[in-house]
């Protein structure tokens, strides 16, 4: 994402989260957080 290649992602918010936005509210939270 820092690279110069990179320069082209104008607008565009990366939410980079871990992939926690991926998990269901369901799943207790000792599992969510490992």
């Amino acid at each position: 994402f820092c690279s110069p290649q990179a320069n082209w992602i104008t607008g565009q918010v990366i939410f980079a989260d871990g992939g926690a936005s991926l998990m269901n509210s369901e799943v207790p939270p000792e599992i969510q957080l490992g």
